[in-house]
């Protein structure tokens, strides 16, 4: 978040995975908001059906509609799903099974499945410029400036990717 805007990634239930390019907050985490149609709330669980993370027990918000899911420990160049559980609407319908599909490669700013020359260009053409909804994915080291430091996290991690890995199908959710 920069100057109160988060600057999110969709994280689909079907198709290609969400591409997490930024480097992750403190014990390697990152923040998992689930949205609804209806408001919710949390009865329920979330865990790592894939990939390798810790996943912190579900809490409501920020919004009524919305179920935040912290998760860390997580390592870079790995397809990481995590399944909410027991999230009942205003209708009264319990959900289960919600997953939400990320793929982690830390400087993978053009959300391809790997670091190469592309994401360095994108970030070499962003420099100098504050990020906002636009180019927020060249600011890998998100202190809400792009600059040599992210240029810098890019070429370090070239040749990263999780393109080698088999992401999971997983059953649509309506």
């Amino acid at each position: 978040m920069y100057n109160g805007v988060s600057f999110d990634i969709d994280l689909p239930l079907d198709g290609n995975p969400g591409v997490e390019c930024r480097i992750p907050g403190a014990g390697k985490s990152y923040q998992l908001i689930f949205t609804f149609e209806r408001n919710v709330t949390v009865a329920g669980s979330a865990t790592s059906s894939q990939g390798s993370a810790t996943v912190a027990q579900p809490v409501a918000g920020p919004n009524a509609n919305q179920v935040t899911v912290n998760v860390s420990n997580v390592n870079d160049q790995q397809h990481l799903v995590v399944t909410l559980d027991g999230v009942q609407d205003s209708a009264g319908a319990t959900i289960n099974n919600i997953p939400a599909r990320m793929d982690v490669v830390v400087g993978d700013v053009n959300g391809d499945g790997s670091v190469n020359s592309a994401d360095a260009t994108v970030t070499r053409n962003q420099s100098g410029h504050t990020a906002d909804p636009s180019n927020f994915r060249a600011d890998v080291n998100v202190d809400g400036t792009i600059n040599s430091a992210d240029a810098t996290i890019v070429r370090a991690n070239s040749g990263h990717s999780v393109t080698s890995a088999t992401p999971v199908t997983l059953p649509r959710h309506r």
